[in-house]
């Protein structure tokens, strides 16, 4: 018996009212409050918007759609297509590699492996994701891996060039090469180990579900997860790497300055410029949206939904904006080097049809798959670092 004195069971059936699974509402109070939705920065750049109900489609939405699918395929074509060059000539000279050449194939390997992820970002911007749950905390992962480790090992080369300018004008004992090579092929190891900490809580962070503002579903971190994420990525993620760059490069320009190298000395001076400047243009825009979309979470910006617009349409091309690192990376840690370029030049000769197996060495004193190589010293010195 119901109170008041009467049984709802005897009742007419159209007066009954017939009340859903609390399960079934879950979603909707989530998407009346705005909560959970939204995909992370790092994917498409969407946030939660409006305490009061989520944000329509915007124009920035509609840009993204057409953008940020043809961005992400450039990035793609480009990075895997220098990245892979870099591999390939490292590879065949894998006996004769310096310890910084050990980071540049390390760094190669974590650059081809992230842009191979873009497809499929590239499909969610356009179409949303399609590919399933299990797929988004797979690929999310692998992203942020090669993210992280890309990065830490951009620091170990800064490092590396740094010891070894410092110390060129002293004669290496003929231990120093194998010695330094062991020891930068274990600092790439604990690059990929700590990348490999940092990525691995997006597997648990990253969600396939409907965000209002895409219209569509997205592989996103969960709300709960953003904040945490954030303050590492902007800590270890930039902050770190972007310290270790300027103090290993720091230290380049300070014995570049003290040495007389007349021509060479200001290609050098000029390289290092660049390896600071794309590093800064192509990672800085990323992290000030993340802060100040850290900042809006904290109430210190306003959050509405034209403010939301603008911090997504900035955030989407500030990602695609450091993808494009990967298609740099190549150039500046591998095609500037004398002795990259003569590698690559000896590996197309020997391709060619009809190459002789001995060209390279009748030319003599190479330092390609088979010559002596150059001390570290002297590369970092005169070949582009």
């Amino acid at each position: 018996m119901a109170p008041g004195g009467f049984n709802l069971e005897e009742l007419p059936g159209h007066l009954v009212l017939e009340l859903p699974e609390l399960s079934e509402l879950l979603p909707l109070l989530e998407n009346g409050s705005g909560s959970g939705w939204g995909s992370g920065w790092d994917y498409n750049g969407s946030e939660p918007c409006c305490a009061a109900a989520p944000c329509a489609p915007g124009a920035a939405r509609a840009l993204e759609r057409r953008l940020l699918p043809a961005l992400y395929g450039a990035a793609f074509a480009l990075g895997l297509a220098g990245n892979s060059a870099v591999l390939a000539v490292l590879l065949r000279a894998r006996r004769h590699l310096s310890a910084t050449d050990v980071f540049a194939l390390n760094l190669a390997a974590a650059d081809a492996l992230l842009v191979l992820t873009l497809p499929f970002w590239a499909v969610q911007a356009a179409r949303g994701w399609v590919f399933g749950a299990a797929a988004c905390r797979l690929l999310g992962p692998l992203l942020r891996l090669n993210f992280y480790a890309g990065l830490f090992l951009l620091a170990g080369i800064a490092a590396e060039r740094r010891r070894a300018l410092c110390r060129a004008a002293a004669a290496p004992p003929p231990a120093a090469g194998p010695r330094r090579r062991r020891r930068a092929t274990a600092a790439c190891a604990a690059a990929w180990a700590a990348a490999l900490a940092l990525a691995a809580p997006e597997a648990l962070a990253l969600e396939a579900r409907g965000d209002a503002r895409a219209g569509a579903v997205l592989c996103a971190r969960g709300r709960r997860w953003r904040a945490p994420l954030a303050a590492a990525q902007l800590a270890l993620g930039f902050a770190a790497p972007l310290a270790a760059l300027l103090a290993g490069y720091g230290g380049v320009a300070r014995a570049l300055l003290r040495a007389r190298g007349g021509p060479r000395r200001g290609r050098a001076a000029r390289l290092v410029g660049c390896v600071l400047g794309a590093f800064a243009l192509c990672w800085a825009p990323l992290h000030g949206a993340l802060l100040a979309a850290a900042l809006r979470d904290a109430g210190l910006l306003p959050r509405d939904c034209a403010a939301e617009e603008r911090l997504a349409a900035a955030t989407a091309a500030a990602t695609a904006l450091g993808y494009f690192h990967c298609c740099l990376n190549p150039l500046l840690y591998g095609f500037v080097g004398v002795r990259f370029r003569r590698r690559l030049r000896e590996m197309l000769r020997g391709a060619a049809p009809g190459a002789g197996s001995g060209s390279a060495r009748r030319r003599g004193g190479g330092s390609g798959s088979g010559g002596p190589a150059r001390s570290d010293s002297t590369e970092a010195t005169y070949t582009g670092l």
